[in-house]
């Protein structure tokens, strides 16, 4: 599959069903100093939905885990198998559509090859 435009992907987001952006939006709210690719946990994102609509619906965790299984499958969202999701490079280019920030990605030097 192609890589999608940045207009791609915003009209992409403008068309998810509330469940789905409010999932996504959850990371940047609960840890507004994340960096690219970081998790959280399923509570977390439940947790961090007051003052959204996915609060005011009150939808199950259960309703939670699809839509986070659904994206799971859609190559949106990853997990370590620990009720941990993070998202893979389109989610966090799904999350900036949405919430109008990028995650930072860590700048780290490659380890020095050893000489002995």
């Amino acid at each position: 599959m192609a890589e999608p435009t940045d207009e791609q992907l915003a009209e992409y987001a403008a068309k998810l069903p509330q469940i789905y952006k409010d999932i996504l939006a959850a990371f940047q709210r609960v840890s507004p100093n994340r960096w690219h690719g970081d998790a959280l946990r399923v509570d977390a994102i439940r947790g961090g939905q007051s003052g959204t609509e996915l609060d005011a619906q009150r939808p199950s965790l259960r309703a939670i885990e699809v839509a986070i299984e659904n994206m799971r499958d859609a190559e949106i969202l990853d997990d370590n198998g620990f009720d941990t999701v993070f998202p893979t490079d389109l989610g966090e280019r799904l999350i900036a559509a949405l919430t109008g920030r990028k995650s930072p990605k860590p700048v780290i030097p490659p380890l020095p090859v050893p000489t002995w």
